[in-house]
């Protein structure tokens, strides 16, 4: 099973399994909820978002719902996207440097450190992580970054 995690309701990472949400350092103070793989996949993509009630887990789908909106990426918006990750994931090496999930992350950081944006074509009408899972590649969404 996948987890998604709240804090004050407010989804603020997810796990793929038992063992990466217990190399998330999460506060004791999180809802743990868990979910299916495929609710999980839908998040980890970028295709849906989730809010929780204290009872209930609400998906809300970034291409259906009139309310919300997916905003096609330009390649800046993308090269930008990359950079915050990449230092989000300096900050987790930095801090965890026995955390189980180092070494998968470490390559994820170095896929894109070298991956060139210009080889999209733009504007992407979907998440950079969907077009990860639709071309076969290992990534993490950052939510999954401890």
């Amino acid at each position: 099973m996948a987890y998604l995690i709240f804090e004050n309701n407010n989804l603020i990472r997810i796990a793929a399994n038992e063992n990466d949400k217990n190399s998330l350092n999460n506060s004791e103070a999180v809802t743990v909820v868990e979910v299916s793989e495929s609710d999980f996949l839908q998040i980890k993509s970028g295709r849906k978002g989730a809010s929780y009630d204290g009872t209930n887990v609400t998906y809300i789908d970034f291409y259906e719902d009139p309310n919300e909106k997916f905003d096609p990426l330009e390649q800046g918006t993308l090269e930008f996207f990359h950079k915050n990750i990449i230092e989000q994931i300096n900050n987790f090496l930095e801090m965890n440097p026995d955390n189980s999930m180092r070494d998968s992350i470490t390559a994820y950081k170095t896929f894109l450190e070298g991956f060139d944006c210009s080889t999209i074509t733009y504007p992407m009408t979907k998440s950079w992580e969907q077009h990860c899972q639709d071309n076969s590649i290992t990534y993490f969404h950052p939510l999954q970054i401890p």
